[in-house]
């Protein structure tokens, strides 16, 4: 089994600044950033994602068969 671990793409806040578990929104680049990541990704059987929007949006987007969210 392969596991894969992915960051969400950049969000829309200050450099510098720490927003932890905040819901911050994406920036502007996220379609940008998306089609850069896609062909380095394989398909997904699974997917574990935060349930914060930011690394939500990503994690829809891969449209993965079985896809949970985690508080953790």
């Amino acid at each position: 089994m392969d596991v894969f671990l992915v960051r969400h793409t950049r969000v829309a806040v200050a450099p510098g600044m720490c927003y932890g578990r905040l819901d911050v929104p994406l920036a502007d680049s996220f379609e940008e950033e998306l089609n850069g990541l896609r062909p380095l990704l394989p398909e997904f059987d699974r997917i574990y994602s935060s349930p914060s929007l930011r690394c939500r949006r990503l994690a829809e987007t891969f449209h993965s068969p079985l896809l949970e969210f985690d508080d953790r």
